[in-house]
Formats: structure tokens, C-alpha cells, sequence
């Protein structure tokens, strides 16, 4: 091979400058034909059919939120409706609004902080309302509201990541 010039090896400051550059760079093109490819959404988003405390967005990069589950049997399930499972590493994908915008009502509600999520309240009518409730971290990304709070989020879709066994939260 050739000699390399003097004072130009792997682990000089500019190779790794220009290495995390780069790292920066492909990051903010992929967020930037997420935004693209999302922004066609926008055109058929339901802001019309939203309760005025909540507003559309869209979440560009995977973030980390939280979500209590009702812990029933051998199963961790919405305590909403009691049918949807929640298995780890297995993106839960909404059952209504498929190829666009779910309805408010089909969505799951994350949280910010375990904190906010363990404070979670839920409508009268949810079926697993009495049961022993489990957090759970899960992953976010794309189409969701946000509540004008700034805490809370329906999301279209969640990939649980952690179950909290020491945290439970009793009805």
C-alpha cells in the first residue's frame, strides 16, 4: 500500500469530526424526508373533527413515552378496551385509520414521564378499569395528537420496549 502522510492517521480529530458530521448530516436528511413524505398527510388530517383541545402532529424520529396497561392474567392489555395485547418489541398499530389519520378515540394515549402516565386517568365506561395497572415504555413515532396540556398523546402506533414490574398502580 502507500505510505500514508505524517499526522494523518484513523484517530485524528478531523477524521472524527468529519465522521460525526456526517453521522449529523444523514440524520437530519432522514428527518427531512420523513417531514416530506408526511406532509402529504397533512391534506387529509380531521383537525375539523378534533376536540378543540387537541391539535394534530407529526412525531419525525422515534422518541420514548409512557403508558399504564391493566395487567390481567397472564396478559398486559388496554385497560380501555381489555382486547388489545401489548407484547414487547411488537409495534400495537391502531385498528381504525390504517392509511391516514386515526380517529382520536382509536389511538393509544402515551405520556411524557412515567410520573404523568402512572396519573393517567380513563373514561367510566373502560373495561379493565379495577384492574392492577402496569407501566409501560414504549416507542412513538409519526402520526399522533398532542393535547393542548403538552403532556399527553394519542398515538397511531406504540412498540413497547420495557415493562416496569416493580411499578404498579392499583385502581
Amino acid at each position: 500500500g502507500r505510505p500514508r502522510p505524517r499526522g494523518c492517521t484513523m484517530e485524528s480529530p478531523d477524521v472524527e469530526e468529519g465522521q460525526s458530521s456526517l453521522v449529523r448530516a444523514k440524520e437530519e436528511l432522514e428527518e427531512e424526508i420523513l417531514l416530506i413524505q408526511s406532509s402529504r398527510l397533512w391534506g387529509s388530517c380531521p383537525s375539523v373533527r378534533l376536540p378543540k383541545d387537541w391539535q394534530p402532529d407529526i412525531i419525525p424520529r422515534q422518541v420514548v413515552m409512557y403508558k399504564l396497561v391493566a395487567a390481567v392474567g397472564t396478559k398486559l392489555v388496554s385497560v380501555y378496551d381489555s382486547s388489545t395485547e401489548y407484547w414487547l418489541g411488537r409495534k400495537t398499530v391502531s385498528k381504525r385509520g390504517a392509511f391516514g389519520w386515526p380517529p382520536l378515540d382509536s389511538c393509544f394515549f402515551v405520556y411524557k414521564t412515567p410520573m404523568e402516565a402512572s396519573e393517567a386517568t380513563f373514561p367510566k365506561k373502560s373495561r379493565c378499569a379495577k384492574a392492577p395497572k402496569v407501566l409501560m415504555k414504549v416507542l412513538v413515532s409519526g402520526m399522533c395528537y398532542k393535547h393542548e396540556s403538552g403532556r399527553k398523546w394519542a398515538c397511531k402506533e406504540v412498540t413497547p420496549v420495557y415493562f416496569f414490574k416493580d411499578v404498579q398502580v392499583n385502581p
